[in-house]
């Protein structure tokens, strides 16, 4: 019990020293302060198939042409896609992807009155920044 305390109390000791002697004695703190040197990051923007950003007001579920849902299988995604009349794109890992020429607003109104399984819209979402140089 005696040997467990010495070697306990040694090593507390090393680990003081160890601190002590890492830090040095002339250590100064940092000092942190806000500038107009960093780069200022703006809102992000959805962007449309065509590359030109979609302003709020136009940001509905009207604009996207592509739509989601979760499947369990790919043949849960192609009844899905045969409920609501609309193309399946691609299924991987229990999320199938749709196509549609059709308003996809309506399209997921239909499937709440229905019960359909739900589609959401994908949209695509980039940040933009403003980096200033002095």
């Amino acid at each position: 019990m005696k040997m467990k305390i010495v070697v306990l109390a040694l090593g507390l000791i090393l680990l003081s020293a160890a601190g002590l002697w890492g830090c040095g004695r002339d250590r100064e703190l940092a000092k942190v302060s806000v500038d107009d040197s960093l780069p200022k990051i703006q809102k992000a923007k959805v962007i449309n198939e065509s590359g030109s950003p979609i302003s709020s007001t136009e940001n509905d579920t009207s604009e996207a042409k592509e739509l989601i849902a979760l499947a369990d299988t790919r043949e849960e995604a192609e009844e899905i896609a045969e409920l609501y009349e609309i193309d399946l794109s691609s299924y991987s890992y229990g999320v199938a992807t749709y196509t549609t020429d059709k308003n996809t607003q309506e399209l997921i109104e239909l499937g709440a009155e229905k019960g359909y399984p739900a589609l959401t819209p994908s949209y695509s979402l980039e940040l933009h920044t403003e980096q200033t140089t002095n």
